[in-house]
């Protein structure tokens, strides 16, 4: 594999590591196709990004979890670091730390022991996807939820216009008006908006061509599937992850 190139440079990536042993499997596995910048996980810091000029932090997720979600946070919420894809990979394999790593908005989670070649697949991935995914394209988010539809918009709005509507009338008033891109439901009974809305995009033609992305847990996806009988439809299991969320959107638009 040619390691990903912008403008015939190899690009940054800055691994938070203070394993010397695992670092050296990082630096081996990563080297030859990106440049390789090191730094330690308890001096880490915004400014080593700036330092670096990072294209892509590797951070190796420590206790303590939470402090190093509210890194996370503090880089998307920066406005020249924002864009920065940030990878875990951790020893941490239950369930609910992998949940709340992607709801903090990183791009991908890895377990350990990890394939070199999944690891590098992944990372180009994300590069292609910044590369190509440039465009102000409108996302239509919808659901009832709307601290997950929150989490949702900081995984896509450095990338997309999105839109979000919290209920059916609110949906309904804004296709009458607006065409998006893609319409990304969030689907949760037993009260759930999704199942009124898929039945509305179902009577009106003029929308039916706009892809549908339902995002759904495992136990509802049958339910899911049975309300949007009908329609042309991608659904996503969650926990997700930013980069399958905007792996999904791109084979969309």
């Amino acid at each position: 594999m040619e390691g990903y190139q912008a403008n015939g440079n190899k690009k940054n990536i800055l691994i938070v590591e203070d394993d010397p042993e695992y670092l050296e499997v990082l630096r081996n596995d990563l080297e030859p196709e990106y440049e390789i910048r090191i730094i330690h996980y308890g001096a880490f810091s915004l400014e080593d990004i700036k330092q670096y000029q990072a294209d892509l932090i590797l951070f190796d997720l420590m206790e303590p979890v939470m402090e190093a979600f509210m890194t996370v946070q503090t880089i998307h919420n920066a406005e020249t670091d924002r864009h920065i894809p940030v990878v875990f990979i951790s020893a941490k394999s239950n369930k609910e730390v992998i949940v709340a790593s992607m709801n903090s908005g990183v791009d991908a989670y890895f377990v350990k022991p990890i394939q070199k070649s999944e690891l590098l697949k992944k990372i180009a991935n994300i590069f292609d996807n910044q590369n190509h995914l440039n465009g102000q394209r409108v996302i239509l988010l919808a659901g009832d939820d709307a601290s997950y539809l929150k989490i949702m918009n900081t995984c896509l709005k450095d990338t997309f216009q999105v839109m979000i509507k919290n209920t059916v009338a609110e949906v309904k008033e804004y296709l009458q008006q607006q065409k998006p891109d893609v319409i990304l439901l969030d689907y949760q009974p037993p009260v759930c908006s999704a199942s009124e809305i898929l039945n509305y995009i179902k009577e009106l033609p003029e929308i039916q061509h706009i892809p549908v992305i339902m995002m759904t847990e495992i136990d509802d996806r049958k339910m899911a599937m049975k309300d949007a009988e009908g329609l042309s439809m991608q659904f996503l299991l969650k926990p997700i992850s930013k980069m399958e969320l905007l792996e999904s959107i791109m084979s969309n638009v």
